[in-house]
């Protein structure tokens, strides 16, 4: 609510240079307090790491709310002279009435208002989660989480010092954390777990990524059910909303291949049909990750999910399940792109 208002008085109090108020006559303002000079010299180290970003590192960091943050001295300064001009004009009472208003509106009217009424981030339920894993779990351990924003998941490498799947990062041109952290593979692998957690897909990425623990919170698009029932997972923790599963040594559920389709590069939509089908309750698209721009799925003509693109040259597989009938038609749509796929295989799973 603060914000829009500093942005405002700060450009009318710049503004109010070129002009004199109507009472007193202001005259025009002095040049060695001119607040361009000051406003211009606080933003310069800003804006030099934004020209010049693939020169000089960590200039990603500079995030447009960053610089919102710091430019908040400035304008707070800037708008305070001019709330002391304000006394200077003519019928000030009635202009400080309309500025009340406007500031009611402008604080109504703001998202941020609505934010009480949500649940934080991190409430009691991930507090005492978090002394659970302090006590029974060792540093580095690696915990399988399914957000990388928006859970108390996110929070678990700063409060206890442990590793989650898929780390909070930042999307910049620059940061590199799209290789490093190995993000395209980790969000396909996490799209998998989600949809067959109990497979031997969800065992094999486990395993690669030495995650010994799964992590589900209210916010997590997962539902503690389906690893309530599985034999791969043991229930360690769980108060509210927040689960802790330990990942068991053990076979998982065989899933076996009962149909095979060759892939193709496809640019429009593009359908694939499976006539007399005895079995099978899911379907594996491998594809190799080129290009840009999402990819829609449909299974009998109904929409059931999104494959993300990154272009990392690597191969992935995504997994969908399928409905109960004998023939299934599987519709892709490539925004942008063409879309490799290599191959499609429908699997009976136990």
């Amino acid at each position: 609510s603060v914000g829009p208002l500093l942005i405002i008085f700060g450009l009318l109090e710049i503004f109010s240079h070129s002009f004199t108020f109507p009472r007193k006559g202001i005259p025009h303002g002095n040049p060695d307090l001119n607040p361009y000079m000051y406003v211009g010299l606080y933003a310069l180290p800003f804006f030099i790491p934004v020209l010049f970003g693939h020169y000089l590192p960590f200039w990603y960091s500079l995030n447009p709310l960053l610089i919102f943050r710091m430019l908040c001295i400035p304008l707070a300064l800037l708008s305070g002279l001019f709330i002391v001009k304000l006394k200077q004009i003519s019928n000030f009472k009635l202009f400080l009435s309309g500025l009340i208003v406007f500031s009611a509106l402008i604080h109504v009217t703001d998202p941020f208002v609505i934010l009480p009424s949500q649940r934080p981030t991190v409430d009691e339920d991930s507090l005492s989660a978090f002394d659970w894993i302090c006590e029974n779990t060792l540093p580095g351990t690696s915990f399988c989480n399914f957000n990388s924003f928006g859970d108390s998941s996110t929070w678990i490498p700063v409060a206890v010092n442990r590793r989650v799947f898929l780390p909070f990062h930042l999307y910049y041109q620059g940061d590199n954390a799209m290789t490093k952290l190995q993000l395209p593979q980790r969000f396909t692998d996490s799209r998998v777990l989600q949809v067959l957690p109990d497979s031997e897909f969800a065992k094999e990425i486990l395993e690669k990524y030495s995650l010994t623990y799964v992590y589900i919170d209210e916010k997590s698009p997962v539902k503690a059910d389906n690893f309530l029932t599985s034999s791969l997972y043991n229930l360690e923790y769980h108060k509210g909303d927040v689960y802790i599963f330990s990942v068991r040594d053990l076979e998982p559920p065989f899933c076996t291949p009962v149909r095979y389709h060759t892939g193709e590069n496809i640019i429009l939509k593009t359908y694939f049909h499976f006539s007399n089908l005895k079995k099978g309750n899911i379907i594996a698209i491998y594809y190799t990750d080129t290009g840009f721009g999402n990819v829609d799925v449909e299974i009998n003509h109904e929409y059931v999910g999104t494959i993300f693109r990154f272009d990392s040259g690597s191969h992935f597989v995504a997994l969908f399940q399928l409905p109960l009938s004998e023939d299934i038609n599987v519709s892709l749509l490539p925004y942008d792109d063409v879309f490799s796929i290599e191959y499609l295989v429908i699997y009976e799973c136990e």
